[in-house]
C-alpha cells in the first residue's frame, strides 16, 4: 500500500545529515504546516543519497519547503505524559521555496537550491 503526502512549511530545525555504515547519506529534518491560525502539524522529514546532501546543504530552520513524500503514522507519549501522533514522511522530492517575489507570488525555490526538480503531475 502506498501513501503520499505533500506538505508546505516551515523548517523546524538546521536539518541533520549522517551516513550510514556503507556511506549512503541521510538527512533528517522537521516540518510544521500551519492549516490554521490556532494549529501546527508537526512532520519529521527524510532525505535520501544526493537529496539528503542537497537538504543538508540548502535548507534551514524556518525556510518554507515543499515536500512530496511517502508517509507513516507513529503514536508516542510526550514527557508530560500526553498521547501524541506525529506522521513520518520520507521524501521522494522537496523544494526550497524562496517567499514572496515582486508579483507577490511564491518564489519557485530553483534559484535557491541550484537546481530545478519536474513535478509528477
Amino acid at each position: 500500500m502506498f501513501q503520499q503526502v505533500t506538505l508546505i512549511g516551515n523548517v523546524g530545525g538546521d536539518p541533520e545529515l549522517r551516513y550510514t555504515p556503507d556511506g549512503k547519506a541521510v538527512c533528517k529534518f522537521s516540518v510544521a504546516v500551519n492549516p490554521r491560525k490556532d494549529v501546527v502539524i508537526w512532520h519529521r522529514v527524510t532525505c535520501w543519497d544526493s537529496d539528503a546532501e542537497r537538504a543538508a546543504e540548502f535548507l534551514s530552520m524556518g525556510k518554507r519547503v515543499f515536500v512530496i513524500g511517502e508517509a507513516v503514522a507513529h503514536a508516542y507519549t510526550d514527557k508530560a505524559g500526553k498521547l501524541r501522533a506525529s506522521l513520518d514522511v520520507t521524501a521522494r522530492l522537496f523544494r526550497a521555496i524562496d517567499g514572496k517575489t515582486q508579483g507577490g507570488q511564491l518564489g519557485d525555490g530553483a534559484d535557491s537550491l541550484g537546481f530545478s526538480v519536474d513535478m509528477p503531475f
